[in-house]
């Protein structure tokens, strides 16, 4: 978690100054925050196959009963 919010998420400053304008830069940054978005929905898709994969769901027998 911990390497995804230092190199991913924040990015380290990297493409952060809100004051630029010009087109070079606006390019890279939204070039940079696709990347990132397309990174960061791979990892959590990545970690939902893989819990959907190793938990199985309660039967309905064996589920809690819920009080309405």
């Amino acid at each position: 978690a911990k390497f995804l919010q230092n190199n991913l998420i924040n990015r380290r400053g990297v493409l952060k100054n809100a004051l630029r304008r010009d087109l070079p830069y606006r390019m890279a940054k939204s070039t940079a925050d696709t990347m990132f978005r397309a990174a960061g929905l791979t990892v959590f898709r990545a970690g939902r196959a893989y819990f959907r994969s190793r938990v199985q769901p309660l039967s309905k027998a064996s589920r809690p009963s819920v009080p309405a």
